[in-house]
């Protein structure tokens, strides 16, 4: 059973998810502070952390960076309110693997959760957009990334995904039949372990970026 982790410091809106995680999920612990939460992971290990970046005490960008270094397996989930993309990049900088919005339906922050325990980074629409739309910086951080270990022609079509083109476009611009186009994608979607063409954009940015603004 996976073991769930949270940090928010809004007692009535930790009170609420505590209980609507734990009609699914196995919640270990429910935190408002970030010393008391990253205490509790210093000597427990946990599989995700439902994290809110503002705090009494200290920004919950400092739990993600912690999780990173000591429990590099454990997935970590930011619950925010904020839905704008300065902040949302930001956020994929820290290396995050999921982004979701408090003011989001019950159905889909169970979805999330669950997403991001089997390793689908999730983002909502909104946030996929501001992904899709920076058509410069995902089309070289694509095509550049050697990351997930593709061949010349997957970067191609990884490219043109991400910034937003149909497999139809893609076969032509590349001169390829629709049936190499889907090969390719399928190929690629696998050695990233993905499942969508945002969940795609979502990891170029992730891997590609190498600073922390």
């Amino acid at each position: 059973m996976s073991h769930l982790l949270l940090l928010e410091d809004d007692l009535s809106i930790n009170k609420y998810l505590s209980e609507l995680i734990s009609k699914s999920f196995n919640l270990l612990e429910s935190f408002t502070y970030l010393t008391t939460a990253k205490h509790y992971c210093s000597n427990n290990l946990i599989d995700l952390a439902i994290i809110d970046i503002g705090l009494p005490d200290g920004s919950g960008f400092e739990l993600v960076e912690y999780l990173t270094v000591m429990q590099p397996s454990a997935k970590k989930l930011v619950f925010t309110i904020f839905d704008d993309s300065e902040f949302f990049l930001k956020c994929v900088r820290y290396g995050i693997d999921g982004y979701i919005l408090k003011d989001a339906e019950e159905v889909d922050i169970l979805d999330t959760i669950s997403k991001t325990l089997n390793g689908h980074s999730y983002i909502s629409p909104k946030m996929a957009r501001y992904l899709l739309d920076s058509e410069k910086t995902i089309s070289n951080k694509a095509y550049q990334s050697n990351y997930f270990n593709l061949t010349p022609r997957e970067k191609d079509v990884l490219r043109l995904i991400c910034i937003g083109h149909s497999y139809s476009d893609i076969a032509s611009q590349l001169n390829l039949q629709l049936s190499t186009v889907s090969s390719y994608v399928k190929s690629l979607y696998s050695k990233m372990n993905v499942k969508s063409k945002n969940e795609a954009a979502y990891k170029v940015f992730k891997h590609g970026a190498i600073t922390v603004d």
